[in-house]
């Protein structure tokens, strides 16, 4: 003879493990269309920084050509502290050959504030400074192998600057370091400066 609590708990237990199968599909189905949603909107952010990073490299490119000039870097800047921000550093090749370079940077003792200097740079255990291009790593990086630009040629690179929570300001130089049209690799110690500026960085 049937047992019909029996079978209504089977029931039960069935419409339960439907219910639960149908719970899980509609989980996965949500999360299949939130993660797409996700990618898209990043994919759409990444396409609008690299439209907007090129915008400001041809802009710099062009600003380079019509001045004649053979280096672009920002005079001034404010970074809040704390933040990390990039710079650009604009390179053009005025030479009649090949220009082969490295980009070397360092701080500006005279003009950095005194707070500032052992943040940016190793320093001795009595805080003097070891030497100005002794830049800690991860304050300051910066393409630092052998680049090459042709003649008439012109590039943007990218610094970005890690401001700590101390204010102040930053007195960061920027040189182009010039190597023989042969040594395509800069290893010669036959090096002269190409070109150099100073940017006034306010952390605030």
């Amino acid at each position: 003879m049937r047992n019909p609590k029996k079978d209504l708990n089977k029931k039960g237990a069935l419409e339960l493990s439907i219910n639960a199968v149908v719970i899980i599909v509609l989980a996965l189905t949500m999360l299949g269309l939130g993660l797409t949603f996700i990618k898209s909107q990043f994919e759409k952010m990444m396409g609008t920084s690299t439209g907007v990073q090129q915008q400001i490299k041809e802009q710099i490119e062009s600003q380079l050509r019509a001045s004649g000039e053979k280096m672009s870097f920002p005079r001034e800047m404010v970074i809040s502290r704390n933040k990390q921000e990039g710079l650009t550093l604009g390179v053009q090749n005025i030479l009649n050959e090949q220009l082969n370079y490295k980009i070397v940077l360092s701080i500006d003792l005279i003009n950095t504030d005194e707070p500032l200097k052992c943040q940016f740079l190793e320093c001795t255990t009595n805080g003097v400074p070891l030497q100005p291009q002794a830049i800690k790593q991860g304050m300051i990086r910066y393409p630092r192998d052998c680049l090459s630009l042709g003649i008439a040629a012109s590039d943007v690179q990218n610094v970005q600057i890690k401001a700590p929570s101390t204010t102040g300001t930053l007195a960061l130089k920027a040189e182009v370091r010039q190597y023989p049209a042969t040594d395509s690799t800069c290893t010669t110690t036959a090096s002269t400066t190409y070109s150099s500026k100073l940017a006034y960085l306010t952390i605030g």
